[in-house]
């Protein structure tokens, strides 16, 4: 089963304990979507959606597999709604936890709310704090992670 992390930008680290043991025992395939974890993008290379389904469909044929299994968390889950969507015949089974909303109009609300959420005084000065910290330059990791851990708060 591949799993498909939230996002986009985010890594598959922070599924990896609960996902795992929901595998039952079948193989999990979790990969940093382009610009997300370990996979990095050139700025001048589009990372939009359909980048993202051709992305997954390009692994599915490097894996040759004849159809995939999916599990898609938050924006995953809509990553494999638009791969299923796109690519019905190569999907075996679709499950979504979470998924982002998939109507434009049911984003808005969410991105309102989730801006709104984010510019608290609180998380504004915790960004500018880590902006400030030099970890960036230090383990880029260890930044992304807190970015994404203050995006989520």
């Amino acid at each position: 089963m591949i799993v498909l992390h939230g996002g986009p930008g985010a890594h598959h680290d922070y599924l990896l304990p609960g996902f795992d043991a929901l595998g039952g025992g079948r193989t999990l395939v979790y990969y940093d979507q382009r610009g997300g974890g370990k996979s990095a993008v050139a700025r001048d290379v589009p990372v939009g959606w359909r980048e993202h389904v051709h992305d997954l469909e390009a692994l599915r044929d490097i894996w040759g597999l004849s159809r995939l299994h999916l599990c898609g968390y938050s924006w995953g889950g809509l990553l494999a709604m638009l791969y299923a969507v796109s690519f019905p015949e190569r999907v075996a089974s679709l499950a979504l936890v979470s998924p982002a909303p998939a109507a434009r109009s049911e984003r808005v609300g969410y991105e309102a709310a989730l801006a709104a959420r984010n510019a608290t005084p609180e998380l504004l000065a915790a960004r500018e704090q880590l902006q400030a910290s030099g970890l960036r330059g230090e383990d880029l990791g260890a930044y992304q992670q807190r970015l994404f851990e203050l995006a989520v708060a």
